[in-house]
Order: structure tokens, then C-alpha cells, then sequence
């Protein structure tokens, strides 16, 4: 959904987050998010600058989404007062995105607890890492300051994260390590991070379960966390995941029957230091339907 507006005479010469401010009624930092989402469009192009100064007539347009998939039921691995661990199925947000109206992962969880609980007013929820959209797999968010702690063995890769892929054409190699520093920003064609020597440092590693005439299943660990780092790392070798609509392509021998709808990539196992009890957990969460139909047919060709 896109709503147009026109800068007026008295708009004239403000900057861009101080406009958003007023007209949707935000504070200045959740209107530098609408920013950098790359939601305000002015003059019919995005616009991330912060502070970029109006003049009389500009036509400034609001983008926001509204097509994303609903959740009918949230699929428990584990829960105590500290952690909920949950399935994340593709098409979902995780959480809200700015300019996003429609539910996510994070608002189905809150509505979990508030029901189990019986708390009208609200819960305590905290998301601690996110998947992209159309990811599936094993999530944890957490329900207590405890649990919250979770959050630093993420941001000190202290989490064993494992994921599974269906990527374009045959790895030659049986196992290898990605070592390419990534950056984060607005780049060509929605991409939102890229190799570049200027970027943090980012480490991949994956194995070949399977190989077929023209594609690849692999066994994916991320050692850091970095936006779309297994996209782009795996698109970076030459071999995107399959589905990718942003850094991957699709898969011609795949075009008289179905291409995957969204990209081949599933978080199958989250394993870590529970903060409350001390002790080592692991949750895995199996192949949906979707990847295993992909899987099938290229076994087949």
C-alpha cells in the first residue's frame, strides 16, 4: 500500500526524518527505520538519507506490504519461564518490519502467552535473532530478563547454528569454509548486504549431503551472523540458493515443472547454553514439505 503526499510552502527546507516524524506520528528514531527500510520514496526514488532537506512540492510516497502469510497455529519445541523455541514456516515475517501491517512471527508468540496466561494487558516477549521471510525453521525468543541473556551468545556467535540448502549446480568440493567479509546497506536490486573488503567479518561452512545433475543439497553452519550471510556467501561461490529471488536465479531444468516458490533454506538446528539452567540444549526442526517436494524432483531428473 503506497499513501502520496505533497511538501508544502511551511514543510519547505525540513529534514526528511523530522517530516516523517510529524506526519506519521513516530519518534525520530522509528522514523529513521521507515528511512533506512527504504519505505519513503521521494520523487518516485527511495531515499535513506536521514536528513535530506524537502523543498515545496516534492511528492513523497509511504510504501508499507500487506501480502504475507498469516499463522493458523505455532508449533512448540520447547518452552519453560526463560525460552520459547518455536517453527518459523516460510512466508512468515519474524518480527515486524517498518511499513509492515501484517502479522509476524513475534505477534503470534505474544499471542500464545497471553492466552496460556491469561494476561489481557500483555507479556513479556523478546525476539533474539531473526530468519528472513521466506526461511523456515527453528527459532527461540525469550520470555524473561533471564532468557534475554540468550542474546549475548548470539552476538558472540556462542550459538550453533545449522541450516540446510538446495543450491544451483553441482559443489565440487565434499566441505569448505566461506571466509568473506560482508557489508551491510541499500544495495542494486533490494540487495541488503554484499562482499565487500569494507564489511565485518563473516564465516560460513557447509558440507554435501546430496548432489543432483544441476543442483546441490548442503549442510550449512554459520560461525558469525551477518544479514543474508548464507545467501550471499553461497551466491558469492557461485552457487545462490535455489528460489533466491534477490541473489540466487532459478533452476532451468526445473522450468517445465515447478520452480521453488521461495529460496531452498532451512534452519534446522539451534543448539546453546541455556542461561537459566546451565545446560547444553539442541533443537532441530525437520524438512517442510516444500523443500522435500524440491528435493524429490531433483532426484528425479
Amino acid at each position: 500500500m503506497t499513501t502520496a503526499y505533497t511538501v508544502s510552502k511551511k514543510e519547505s527546507g525540513k529534514r526528511l526524518d523530522q517530516w516523517v516524524t510529524t506526519h506519521l506520528k513516530v519518534s525520530r528514531k522509528e522514523a529513521k527505520r521507515w528511512i533506512d527500510a527504504g519505505n519513503i520514496r521521494i520523487r518516485g526514488k527511495k531515499t535513506f538519507i536521514a536528513s535530506w532537506e524537502l523543498r515545496e512540492g516534492d511528492k513523497i510516497d509511504i510504501v508499507s506490504s500487506e501480502k504475507r502469510r498469516s499463522l493458523r497455529y505455532l508449533k512448540v519445541y520447547f518452552e519453560d519461564r526463560d525460552l520459547l523455541v518455536v517453527e518459523k514456516p516460510p512466508g512468515l515475517l519474524s518480527v515486524p518490519e517498518i511499513g509492515e501491517k501484517a502479522e509476524s512471527l513475534l505477534d503470534h508468540v505474544r499471542g500464545y502467552l497471553k492466552r496460556k496466561y491469561r494476561e489481557s494487558k500483555g507479556v513479556y516477549v523478546a525476539p533474539l535473532h531473526r530468519l528472513d521471510s521466506e526461511t523456515s525453521g527453528v527459532m527461540v525468543f525469550a520470555c524473561s530478563t533471564v532468557g534475554k541473556q540468550l542474546e549475548d551468545l548470539f552476538r558472540e556467535h556462542r550459538i550453533v547454528r545449522r541450516y540446510v540448502a538446495v543450491v544451483a549446480g553441482p559443489v565440487e568440493e565434499e566441505a569448505g569454509t566461506i571466509h568473506r567479509p560482508l557489508e551491510k546497506g541499500h544495495f542494486s536490486g533490494g540487495r541488503k548486504s554484499r562482499v565487500s573488503k569494507q564489511g565485518e567479518k563473516a564465516v560460513t561452512m557447509f558440507r554435501v549431503r546430496e548432489r543432483y545433475s544441476n543442483a546441490t543439497l548442503l549442510d550449512v553452519e554459520l560461525q558469525t551472523g551477518r544479514t543474508h550471510q548464507i545467501r550471499v556467501h553461497l551466491a558469492s561461490i557461485g552457487h545462490p540458493v535455489l528460489g533466491d529471488k534477490i541473489y540466487g536465479a532459478t533452476l532451468h531444468a526445473l522450468e517445465n515443472r515447478r520452480q521453488p516458490a521461495r529460496q531452498a533454506l532451512h534452519a534446522s538446528l539451534l543448539g546453546f547454553r541455556h542461561p537459566g539452567t546451565k545446560k547444553k540444549v539442541e533443537f532441530r526442526s525437520p524438512l517442510p514439505k516444500d523443500m522435500k517436494k524440491l528435493i524429490d524432483q531433483l532426484r528425479g531428473i
